[in-house]
């Protein structure tokens, strides 16, 4: 348990330093190791600001799961035909979701959350980006 312990956290830390190395390996053209040396070097010096974006990304990911649950379940429960005529310890451990639930709101909510969250994490990759080339800075030298 202790072990488990001091494995996660040093487990995070790099995992936030290469949770970008997919996204170089697609926009930059490396390789796989590359991606991940490149990913690193971005995030050094960012590495709160870059813990907090991505945790306001996973935030806003479960809450987009949750409602989508919740619409799911709330179809289910305003459906008679959807009432479970099983005993209630069967009905904890099966779904008794209509189908449309599961092949027709949950694929459209999944369709417009997938997109959203790929495209946050790649605003923040070319944030990190930038920051890392000093473009930010030359743009505000040249505003003064």
């Amino acid at each position: 348990s202790v072990l488990g312990l001091l494995l996660l956290i040093p487990g995070l830390i790099i995992m936030v330093y290469w949770v970008f190395g997919p996204i170089a390996t697609v926009t930059e053209s490396l390789g796989a190791i590359a991606s991940l040396g490149y990913s690193f070097k971005l995030v050094r010096g960012q590495w709160w600001r870059t813990t907090t974006l991505l945790t306001i990304i996973s935030v806003l990911a479960l809450v987009i799961d949750v409602l989508a649950d919740s619409v799911g379940g709330l179809v289910a429960t305003a459906d008679p035909l959807a009432q479970s005529q099983v005993p209630w310890y069967i009905d904890l451990i099966v779904s008794q979701t209509p189908w449309y639930v599961d092949f027709i709101v949950n694929p459209l909510i999944s369709g417009v959350a997938g997109p959203l969250l790929y495209a946050l994490m790649l605003a923040t990759f070319y944030d990190l980006q930038l920051r890392h080339e000093g473009v930010d800075l030359a743009e505000r030298i040249a505003a003064t």
